[in-house]
């Protein structure tokens, strides 16, 4: 169970634990703070997804999606450029869809793959 799924909001979270990353789509960009962590092996079977895959989910407020000053959704392809200058790029793990939307929390967690560092 991740911070943002306790009793406390992800206003609180993302800025206490979290760390700036860049979102990208082409030529547009984002940056804001979001959480990331790894997805377990046990959370890569029950995906049915390779145990070699690296792979994160990134987690970060749907307001912070903006790109070129519109709001967006994610989609298959961004790419996400963490504090450490990782590139994962978003996609499906295994049967698991490459992100979802928590209406009640108003967050985005998405799925990446590390593609370059």
């Amino acid at each position: 169970m991740s911070a943002f799924d306790s009793l406390f909001s992800n206003a609180v979270f993302a800025p206490a634990f979290g760390a700036s990353v860049t979102y990208s789509r082409g030529a547009s960009e984002a940056a804001f703070t979001a959480m990331d962590s790894k997805i377990s092996t046990d959370r890569l079977m029950e995906y049915g997804a390779s145990l070699t895959t690296e792979s994160r989910e990134f987690i970060f407020l749907v307001s912070d999606l903006e790109l070129g000053g519109v709001a967006v959704e994610p989609e298959p392809g961004d790419r996400i450029t963490d504090a450490l200058a990782s590139v994962w790029e978003v996609r499906e793990i295994g049967q698991a869809p490459c992100w979802e939307f928590d209406a009640d929390r108003n967050y985005y967690r998405v799925r990446t793959v590390l593609i370059g560092n």
